[in-house]
């Protein structure tokens, strides 16, 4: 009866008891056991398009992160969170062939995670451009979720040989430390600190 906006979202089970009783039947609480046809009777047609259009967004940036990882070994490590992720939305839609399960919360929980993978996959990305031209890859809009750390915090001040904290005047690389010094070349000296 209603195509467009369907029976109202999460409601499938009492609308279809409501039907019942008014033909003055017994109202049966049940539900459609298939997901699909769930979403399209209680939110419609457009808002079954609507649904599936997000969950081909969250495959199509699995696949994107997936295809990434295989090519630069700097994304490498989101290599298997992808793939374990799209095994994820694999059985939701599976068993989404077998179940009502459109207003669970596996829907938004895997939708989240999709997101939080994009959102890392952006930055991992940013920061092996960045490492390799320089600073001229400019930040994606979600930079706000992951600052860069150079700029957010001071560069640590590195411990002088001796021991104590570096005065004013001493030099931050600190080039004459002995764990930088080759020890064939310049061997430590009578109480120098061991290695």
């Amino acid at each position: 009866r209603h195509p467009l906006m369907g029976g109202g979202f999460g409601v499938y089970a009492e609308t279809s008891a409501g039907e019942r009783q008014k033909k003055g039947m017994r109202g049966l609480w049940q539900v459609t056991h298939n997901l699909y046809t769930q979403i399209s009777s209680e939110i419609g047609f457009p808002g079954f398009l609507i649904y599936i259009s997000g969950v081909i967004w969250c495959l199509r940036i699995i696949f994107l992160v997936k295809g990434a990882a295989l090519k630069s070994p700097e994304l490498a490590p989101l290599y298997p969170m992808a793939r374990a992720l799209g095994y994820c939305w694999v059985v939701f839609l599976f068993n989404g062939a077998f179940t009502s399960m459109a207003v669970d919360f596996f829907y938004y929980v895997l939708t989240g995670y999709t997101i939080a993978l994009s959102l890392v996959f952006q930055n991992m990305r940013r920061q092996a451009q960045n490492a390799i031209f320089g600073n001229a890859v400019a930040a994606p809009r979600s930079s706000r979720y992951f600052p860069n750390p150079a700029a957010a915090l001071p560069a640590p001040a590195l411990i002088p040989a001796g021991g104590g904290m570096p005065g004013p005047d001493s030099s931050l690389k600190n080039e004459d430390a002995p764990w930088r010094r080759n020890p064939r070349k310049h061997p430590p000296g009578p109480g120098a600190p061991s290695r």
